[in-house]
């Protein structure tokens, strides 16, 4: 019988307890955008102002992943700007 390859390397998973508190996740987001919050926060107010331009919420779903394509640009620590948030929506409209 082949070795099962989806098997983890390590052997058996066990999940932990993990305490979550809501200040260490604040702190932890104003460690990542630093000095950039003001930036991330008018890109998200512009996002869904925009995205509540279209009828019935129909740009909400392209304009909310550019919005979260620019925190994961963030997060990976390239440099992101509020043309990322509407890359998504134009990649969206070439069919």
């Amino acid at each position: 019988m082949s070795k099962n390859p989806y098997d983890s390397p390590a052997g058996e998973i066990t999940a932990q307890k993990v305490a979550v508190g809501p200040i260490d996740c604040m702190v932890r987001g104003k460690e990542l955008l630093g000095e950039d919050f003001w930036l991330f926060l008018g890109i998200t107010v512009v996002g869904m102002l925009l995205a509540g331009l279209g009828p019935m919420g129909i740009l909400m779903g392209p304009f909310f992943c550019g919005i979260g394509l620019c925190l994961l640009d963030r997060e990976r620590r390239t440099p992101s700007n509020s043309g990322g948030c509407s890359t998504d929506l134009s990649s969206s409209w070439k069919a």
